[in-house]
């Protein structure tokens, strides 16, 4: 059992990192709801990409914090996941976006990775500091 439970853990943290983005752009659309209309400003569209990051960040950290293992294998996966979301976003629904903003997009997206990835290493310990104490 002890050896099926790290694989379990990785099956559930992706899709839940996924629900984690999606719950926080639900909850940014109530709170923010310029930010998910019309980009025709830019405040706007800085506003929405702090959105995106920060839902990135929110998405990245809840992978890491339930896989608690090998997490920058996990993180790695999860970039190419969230790479492919937003490819997919800035051929489709951002296409008519300027470049910088379709660039910073693709920009952030290992940043998010890193700052979610260093905040969930916070809510565990590694067994090499377990073993000390």
């Amino acid at each position: 059992m002890k050896t099926i439970l790290p694989w379990l853990r990785s099956l559930v943290s992706f899709p839940l990192g996924l629900l984690a983005i999606q719950l926080f752009h639900l909850a940014g659309r109530h709170v923010f709801p310029l930010a998910y209309g019309d980009l025709d400003s830019e405040p706007v569209r800085l506003l929405a990409l702090t959105l995106v990051t920060g839902a990135g960040i929110v998405g990245s950290f809840v992978v890491g914090a339930v896989a608690r293992h090998r997490i920058w294998l996990h993180m790695a996966i999860f970039l190419a996941l969230m790479l492919a979301i937003d490819i997919a976003a800035i051929v489709g629904a951002l296409a008519t976006q300027p470049i910088w903003f379709k660039a910073l997009v693709i920009a952030t997206l290992p940043l998010q990775v890193w700052v979610g990835a260093r905040l969930a290493m916070l809510t565990y310990r590694k067994s090499s500091e377990a073993a000390a104490r």
